[in-house]
């Protein structure tokens, strides 16, 4: 899903749209770190391409807690917009 199945849920006052960028189900390896031509991750192309589409105040994003070591990279690719950060407790975050 791209961009037009995002748009139409952008521009609601005080809801956000939350995308998935990097989760911490033992599967998000299957996808997420694949790299492109460019170095970047499929997940820091999410990254990238959701904050074009929504504001701080319209667009999060799902960072996995199991994933700790890339935190800081999300952080520094998307500085103003709020994380979901599931997978404290049981899941090992």
């Amino acid at each position: 899903m791209g961009e037009d199945s995002v748009r139409p849920f952008l521009g609601y006052p005080d809801k956000f749209v939350i995308l998935l960028a990097l989760t911490s189900n033992k599967g998000s390896s299957d996808f997420q770190f694949l790299e492109e031509n460019n170095g970047d991750k499929l997940y820091e192309q999410v990254l990238e391409k959701g904050k074009k589409w929504g504001t701080p105040e319209e667009m999060m994003f799902v960072v996995g807690a199991t994933h700790p070591e890339h935190l800081k990279q999300v952080r520094a690719r998307v500085p103003e917009h709020f994380l979901l950060v599931p997978g404290v407790g049981a899941q090992g975050g």
